[in-house]
């Protein structure tokens, strides 16, 4: 046989022996998929094995979910905490970019690896799917909405330790876990995402003479799109500039509203639709906010000292008995004459408006002693956070990041097996 047709059947063009490696690796792209996940997870638990008080999970389903865990692994990566992080199998590319990290796995990887603790923002995926027997779930806030008002209490079966961003949280999940019959730790921690844009929040808004309002309304048949059209945008814009962010759940039902404003107005200078995942450069440019029930009022309003203006509506979850498992309104109800001001008719919107605009330094101390009272430790939950992690994980003391821990095997052996 020729050397020309050896190349040909290991797929490499002749005279190039350099390429054989890439040959190898063209060949192991299909490769069954059982030997590719064994291979993942046979690397993820080499690591574990090595260290595993000191290597956990994060199971962040989408990219834009890491805002809820970032500072929180950040400071758990300064003090020598290896982390692997699990996603949608679709995102795992993106994933590496954002998190700038190798160590990027399909979720459905997460439950046959051991790891003490798995972090996670995410109420959506039944724990059965992602968590190891002998794992613990830390499951972080993805917002300051109330938990016995807007999930149902099985979300949380499964969860040994919740992190909440102020009282209302733990009271919420205390609830909970005894409806649930099953026990839990709630564990007042705050809420990093209203941490970052308070640090970040510019001074003063670079704009013109008009002024700036963030429509962002809920998801459902109680959105602000839902219920009224483009009737808001098109009052709104004749005297302000307006940035429509609407939530991405359930987008189809108000995909015709949109499209339509998106129509109309395309050139406008005084109109911007936003669709991206990170919400803050918008919050930035904005003055006010007009949302419904939407979780992203307090981040505005607490993260900015800025008033928000809610539309008052039905409630998007209202088909739950949540008054079985507290008898309390929830906050994104009864806080929201706190944080803003409630119009119920559309036609009191503009004067709602102008009001909340004026006064710009009494909302600012009604807003701080509000961000007071409502959340825990506001400007370090990061610290919080990962302190109370290395306290799950046993991991307080001075430990060397590099030495294997809790591992009977013979250090000779133990070396050759992780080579």
């Amino acid at each position: 046989m020729t050397s020309e047709r050896r190349s040909s059947l290991l797929g490499l063009a002749a005279g190039s022996p350099g390429n054989a490696f890439d040959a190898v690796a063209r060949r192991f792209v299909v490769l069954p998929a059982r030997w590719r996940a064994a291979a993942t997870e046979r690397a993820c638990s080499r690591e574990q094995r090595r260290r595993p008080a000191r290597c956990i999970a994060a199971l962040v389903p989408r990219s834009g979910h890491i805002k809820f865990v970032q500072a929180t692994i950040a400071e758990l990566e300064r003090q020598g905490v290896l982390v692997h992080y699990f996603t949608e199998p679709d995102q795992v590319g993106h994933f590496k970019e954002v998190t700038r990290s190798d160590r990027v796995y399909p979720w459905v990887h997460c439950r046959q690896v051991p790891y003490r603790i798995i972090l996670t923002p995410a109420t959506h995926i039944p724990y059965e799917r992602y968590k190891h027997p002998s794992s613990q779930i830390v499951h972080v806030p993805h917002s300051m909405v109330s938990l016995h008002t807007i999930f149902t209490p099985e979300t949380f079966l499964g969860f040994d330790h919740v992190f909440c961003c102020g009282p209302h949280h733990m009271r919420e999940i205390q609830a909970i876990f005894r409806h649930n019959g099953r026990g839990g730790r709630a564990v007042g921690t705050g809420y990093e995402v209203i941490d970052r844009l308070a640090r970040l929040a510019p001074v003063t808004r670079q704009g013109g003479e008009r002024r700036c309002i963030l429509v962002a309304p809920t998801w459902g048949k109680s959105s602000l799109l839902y219920r009224f059209g483009r009737e808001l945008v098109d009052r709104l814009i004749r005297d302000h500039d307006v940035i429509l962010r609407p939530h991405q759940w359930r987008m189809e039902e108000v995909a015709h509203v949109i499209d339509a404003l998106r129509r109309d107005y395309a050139g406008h200078p005084g109109f911007r639709y936003d669709d991206t995942v990170d919400a803050k450069p918008s919050m930035d440019a904005a003055d006010l906010m007009i949302t419904d029930y939407s979780g992203v009022a307090f981040e505005f309003a607490l993260g900015y000292l800025r008033p928000v203006v809610f539309m008052d509506g039905p409630r998007k979850n209202d088909h739950l008995e949540w008054r079985r498992i507290l008898d309390v309104e929830g906050v994104e109800v009864r806080c929201r004459t706190t944080i803003g001001t409630i119009v119920q008719d559309i036609d009191r919107m503009q004067a709602a408006i102008s009001d909340a605009l004026k006064d710009g330094d009494r909302w600012s101390a009604r807003l701080t002693k509000a961000r007071e009272e409502l959340l825990f430790n506001f400007g370090d939950c990061a610290g919080h956070a990962a302190n109370e992690i290395l306290r799950i994980l046993g991991g307080l003391g001075a430990v060397d990041p590099e030495q294997p821990q809790g591992s009977w095997w013979p250090a000779g052996l133990r070396k050759f097996w992780n080579r």
